[in-house]
């Protein structure tokens, strides 16, 4: 499990968006969280709504990608 660090936020500020995406994702899961009580809650580590947005949205992008990866390797 990735957790949601100070480093980890600059990371993604950095450009690892999907890696940061993930960490917010993997928060809103273990801490029954939603995406806005994310931002509020690691505000004070430098997280913005914009960065979150951003991360979070590559982070799907890529789940999606893998999925359909993966869908198409199930019927060739």
């Amino acid at each position: 499990m990735t957790k949601l660090t100070k480093e980890l936020i600059e990371r993604g500020r950095a450009g690892e968006l999907s890696l940061l995406g993930g960490a917010i994702y993997e928060t809103m899961s273990r801490e029954s969280l939603t995406f806005q009580q994310v931002v509020f809650e690691y505000n004070r580590l430098g997280l913005n709504h914009t960065l979150a947005k951003s991360a979070y949205t590559e982070f799907r992008i890529d789940q999606d990608i893998l999925q359909f990866q993966k869908s198409r390797q199930a019927y060739s």
